[in-house]
Formats: structure tokens, sequence, C-alpha cells
């Protein structure tokens, strides 16, 4: 995936938690009801799902970013879908 191309997370935010009383909480959440449903509707797939990535920046903060990848599958005309409806030839693929 093009690295310009991220998507992040909307309506979604998370806090660490540094609680010594309480070491099994590892963090709040707080979903913003009516930005996430805004993002999700606009990214859900054809299942209705939407995916994220939970990821680490080079800070070491965390971050969610919308999956795109979807699983390339090779068609009877040798084509297949990779990030973001990229249509990969097969037959341009060296091995």
């Amino acid at each position: 995936m093009d690295k310009t191309n991220k998507i992040f997370a909307e309506g979604i935010s998370y806090y660490g938690v540094e609680n010594q009383k309480a070491p099994w909480i590892k963090a709040n959440i707080y979903l913003k009801v009516a930005k996430l449903k805004e993002f999700m509707d606009k990214h859900k797939d054809e299942k209705g799902e939407v995916k994220l990535a939970l990821k680490e920046g080079k800070t070491g903060n965390l971050y969610l970013e919308l999956d795109t990848y979807r699983k390339a599958v090779v068609e009877d005309n040798m084509t297949s879908e990779g990030y973001n409806g990229e249509i990969i030839d097969a037959s341009s693929i060296p091995f």
C-alpha cells in the first residue's frame, strides 16, 4: 500500500493508562458515535465490516488505520485485486 494513502480511523480515540492500582486496565477508548458511524458507513466492505489495523508509529504511539488489504484472487482473465482495488495482472508477477 502506498504510504501516502493511509486512512486513519475517525471517531475513535484512546488514551493509555498508567495506573498502579488497576494494572489490568491498559487504555481508555472513546467513541464519537456520529463521526465513527459516518466513517464506518463510508468504508464498510461488501460484508458490512470495517477492518482496522492497530499500528505503532515511529515515536512509539499507537494508532488505528483502515485495513484496505483484500486477498488477491486469481480469476480466469489472470488478474486479481490488491490494495485499494488495484488490478494486478498475474502474468506480470516474476514468480
